[in-house]
């Protein structure tokens, strides 16, 4: 299980960076600074850095504070929520927004198909405890819900929105907010069955 979590994060890692380089170099007429923050206003971006994190201090333990977070429980199925939901909404939402070919196609299956299902194995595999409760759902709604409030304000003021279901300039502010409550809806739905999976898997374990 650890060289299947150092390869993970490995491959996790090097998506992360190609697809950097490729967003760098597709935006050249913007600023570097710029090209930068778009690269980090990404949900897809935010949660495979945290699944990357997550990975290598599983892989390679460490005792500082960075490491302690990243290998609690709950902060491992928060990550294992957030990598599905990434999943999820790519599938049914973004898949087919523009053509890709090439390393693009390449950094873009991985970091919304590849990493979701390694780190949802990693997770159901090795990270599972038993010891999840509904607060911890409710808990890791707070970064969905706070990159909602980020992208909103970073677009009113920048004109650019990460997503097409965010994009308040076509759709509206009525429309977006109806988008993010049903995203955020079905974020919390998703969070309780991972907390049911993990209870159910602690407990066959425990028996």
């Amino acid at each position: 299980m650890r060289v299947f979590v150092a390869i993970a994060a490995a491959v996790g890692w090097s998506a992360l960076v190609l697809q950097y380089v490729l967003l760098v170099r597709r935006n050249l007429p913007i600023d570097l600074l710029t090209r930068t923050i778009n690269f980090f206003s990404f949900f897809t971006i935010l949660s495979n850095i945290m699944a990357a994190l997550t990975l290598t201090f599983a892989a390679f333990p460490l005792t500082s504070a960075p490491a302690r977070f990243f290998t609690r429980s709950s902060v491992r199925a928060g990550v294992a929520a957030y990598m599905t939901i990434t999943a999820l909404v790519y599938f049914f939402l973004l898949r087919n927004l523009r053509p890709l070919e090439g390393w693009a196609l390449v950094a873009d299956r991985t970091l919304h198909d590849v990493m979701p299902l390694a780190f949802v194995a990693f997770w159901l595999l090795a990270a599972t405890t038993g010891t999840l409760r509904v607060k911890h759902a409710l808990v890791w709604l707070i970064f969905p819900a706070a990159f909602a409030i980020y992208s909103l304000i970073r677009g009113a003021y920048s004109g650019r929105y990460p997503y097409p279901f965010l994009d308040v300039a076509k759709l509206g502010y009525p429309q977006t907010f109806t988008n993010i409550a049903m995203l955020l809806t079905g974020f919390v739905v998703l969070a309780l069955i991972l907390v049911a999976l993990d209870r159910a898997i602690g407990k066959r374990r425990a028996a």
